[in-house]
């Protein structure tokens, strides 16, 4: 099955949630690996699984309706269709309201995951 990147959505908050506006987002999870390589290893490179985190990022056209607050924690459901999302809980490090003369007001809102998050797209 073909997605369309048109049928995607940004809901924040407990179900349903609140639809916000942005036009992209996109969620990186990353798993530290320390290094336990030693003379068992025998020359190999060898790691454990570390901490898991993942950060979110958001943009898109600002609406004049969209109170988010730097340092809050929210739930996020970031959709790539109608039955396909993932949720996220976490809290915003970042905000980037901008406005242009000859185009329209953006917000850019970057946030890191707090709390267990299932790291996988299935």
């Amino acid at each position: 099955m073909a997605l369309s990147g048109i049928d995607g959505y940004v809901k924040v908050g407990a179900t349903p949630g609140v639809a916000y506006g942005f036009n992209k987002w996109k969620l990186a999870f990353k798993t530290n690996l320390p290094n336990v390589s030693g003379f068992k290893s025998a020359g190999y490179h060898d790691n454990v699984k570390g901490k898991t985190m993942a950060t979110l990022t958001l943009s898109g056209a600002y609406d004049g309706t969209m109170p988010l607050v730097c340092g809050n924690l929210y739930e996020f459901h970031l959709g790539f269709s109608a039955t396909i999302e993932l949720v996220c809980s976490a809290r915003i490090s970042d905000l980037q309201p901008a406005d242009d003369y000859e185009d329209k007001p953006t917000l850019d809102v970057t946030a890191e995951s707090s709390g267990v998050i299932t790291a996988q797209v299935t």
